[in-house]
């Protein structure tokens, strides 16, 4: 899957560049199909790439790592 878009310099909104972020080798974990390489371009030239090794889904997470803190 590739997703495309474009970014703006940031002292000029009229320049356009292109983004692209690339998800590839995709594998099924505990029945979720994730993208174990992602790459991301920048005007065509490679900027990220990122490959996992391992990656887990719905590990069990206490609930209170979420909870809303009001102070």
């Amino acid at each position: 899957m590739i997703l495309g878009f474009k970014t703006h310099a940031d002292d000029d909104l009229n320049i356009e560049i292109p983004v692209e972020i690339q998800f590839a080798d995709y594998r099924l974990v505990n029945g979720v199909r994730l993208p174990f390489r992602i790459r991301k371009f920048l005007q065509g030239s490679l900027l990220l790439d990122i490959a996992l090794s391992g990656a887990r889904v719905n590990s069990g997470l206490p609930d209170s790592l979420f909870a809303v803190q009001v102070e």
